[in-house]
């Protein structure tokens, strides 16, 4: 019974998370109320309806977009409205199990859904923030090989 109602409850809370790329982080305190600084730069967490929801704002506005469902896995009707929310005009294409695509001229975007330390995960960003977020990890490795020769 109990793990009905939590099962419940996360379904219930999926269905009414719309947070969005491109919102702005004004648009994202006005909608959602409180916010958690998290690990990382610009990275606010929310918790809307019992989902814990993670927002990375580039140039002040949201690029990308984790949804934490516990250790439930979302129905597929329920990643095709978040994607659908997070797409505007955008048609998404499934390209393996549980990755897709979302091909525009002017905001391509991608998603994936993936479990990490026993959670399920649903990220959902444009080509802008995973472009930042390899060239950040390619500046920090640059780093790392530059301070090791000096050892």
């Amino acid at each position: 019974m109990k793990a009905s109602f939590c099962f419940l409850f996360c379904v219930m809370a999926s269905l009414s998370v719309t947070a969005r790329l491109g919102y702005t982080s004004n648009q994202c305190d006005r909608k959602y109320g409180e916010w958690e600084k998290a690990v990382g730069e610009n990275i606010r967490l929310y918790n809307v309806g019992g989902m814990q929801v993670a927002c990375m704002f580039l140039d002040d506005a949201c690029e990308m977009i984790r949804y934490c469902y516990g250790t439930a896995e979302p129905k597929t009707s329920e990643i095709e409205e978040i994607l659908k929310k997070n797409g505007g005009a955008d048609h998404w294409n499934q390209y393996e199990k549980y990755q897709w695509r979302a091909r525009s001229r002017s905001n391509p975007k991608s998603a994936e859904l993936y479990m990490y330390e026993k959670r399920i995960y649903l990220s959902i960003q444009t080509d802008k923030y995973t472009k930042w977020f390899r060239e950040k990890m390619d500046k920090e490795e640059k780093e790392r090989k530059d301070r090791s020769k000096e050892l």
